[in-house]
């Protein structure tokens, strides 16, 4: 919430947000629809072969790759 308000001072500001489910979460499309800021809401899930196993160390598998990517598929 604070975040779009610092945003919104920002001319021409456009926020892509991806969110790493299935589906949109209620919650962030009600975030996005009250800050008043021009958005697109995009859902990515990361697959599964790319997901950490428990006592796996963070660094073996990439982070929000499958995210990004969507995000430049967006923009191109």
């Amino acid at each position: 919430y604070r975040l779009s308000h610092t945003l919104r001072l920002v001319q021409n500001f456009h926020w892509i947000v991806v969110e790493d489910a299935n589906r949109p979460s209620t919650l962030v499309a009600n975030l996005l629809k009250t800050s008043t800021l021009n958005y697109t809401h995009l859902v990515a899930p990361t697959p599964p072969s790319w997901k950490r196993k428990l006592m796996e160390p963070k660094w073996k598998k990439p982070r929000g790759v499958a995210q990004r990517n969507i995000a430049i598929k967006w923009l191109r």
